[in-house]
């Protein structure tokens, strides 16, 4: 087949993709969507957008277990590169049935630019990766160890590259659940956790299999317990074997740091096991920290009530 499309508008369209036999459903409504298309390619998979722009989304997409996991090793998979992705006023939510986890997106603003994916190559690189007073959570329940045959060596062992150049996001509220019967006896819970006007800046973000790389110039946040983190900025590496944090720079209400952290192990896995091994250099230029950040919520209260003993 050959075609061409310059330029595509639909407004107030419902899409529906139902695949049983693979386990996919895929259910969006939509206000308004204007594509800009700049070439395809069928026989490569290949599909560069110029701009796409999309108001009043609303999708759901939901991973169950297909009747058939088996992958093609024949088949060529879909790249996509796109000059421009901007979508406003929308909700996402992604439900994986399989491992137990669910996304909501509440979206004001999303904005990608000089996007590109590649999933045979499994790389993905950005220009600009750019969130803005929007909401996200991320709630998951009991893992359970999927069965992978250990003959199989197709591509998707190699793991995933992600190249970012920039990331700017701006008064967002990021949000953690992990659900569990015990409740905590303490109000601070670890597995509840809630970052409100949270703005983060960075550059030069790397990610794959074996290490994460990128340089903090800006975060900011308040957590449910109204402790503030003013600013934080770091040079931040990390791999199988080590976590750099260089020019670390934090300020909260009270306290402030000024120093750089390099953290040596054998194993990620000997953090748990085997802390006692590790080896931790700190280059401390400037530090004042207070007990009221250390202390939080009821934690804070018995603090207080110690102290008054004394």
């Amino acid at each position: 087949w050959t075609f061409a499309i310059d330029k595509l508008t639909l407004k107030k369209i419902h899409l529906l993709y139902d695949d049983s036999y693979g386990g996919t459903l895929f259910d969006a409504r939509l206000l308004d969507l204007q594509l800009t298309l700049k070439n395809i390619d069928l026989d490569k998979s290949s599909y560069s957008i110029n701009k796409l722009f999309i108001d009043g989304l609303k999708a759901s997409v939901r991973l169950t277990v297909g009747k058939s996991q088996t992958d093609n090793a024949a088949s060529v998979l879909p790249s996509i590169k796109a000059q421009g992705i901007d979508i406003v006023h929308s909700q996402i939510q992604l439900i994986d049935c399989i491992n137990h986890q669910s996304i909501l997106a509440q979206i004001e603003r999303f904005q990608l630019i000089k996007a590109s994916v590649d999933l045979q190559k499994q790389e993905i690189r950005l220009q600009t990766f750019a969130l803005s007073k929007s909401a996200v959570s991320y709630s998951f329940g009991k893992q359970e160890k999927i069965k992978t045959n250990e003959n199989d060596t197709s591509k998707s062992k190699l793991g995933w590259n992600v190249f970012v150049k920039e990331i700017a996001f701006d008064d967002n509220t990021l949000s953690y659940r992990k659900e569990s019967k015990l409740k905590p006896k303490q109000s601070f819970d670890v597995d509840n956790l809630v970052y409100n006007h949270f703005s983060f800046m960075a550059s030069g973000f790397y990610y794959s299999t074996d290490s994460i790389a990128l340089n903090v110039s800006l975060c900011s946040t308040i957590d449910r317990n109204l402790f503030r983190l003013r600013s934080f900025q770091s040079d931040f590496r990390m791999d199988n074997h080590a976590i750099r944090m260089h020019n670390l720079k934090l300020s909260t209400n009270n306290s402030s740091i000024d120093a750089s952290i390099d953290l040596g192990f054998s194993s990620l896995q000997s953090l748990q096991d085997s802390i006692q091994n590790m080896t931790l250099n700190i280059e401390l230029h400037n530090a004042r920290i207070q007990n009221a950040d250390i202390l939080r919520s009821e934690e804070r209260r018995v603090g207080k009530e110690c102290r008054s003993r004394w």
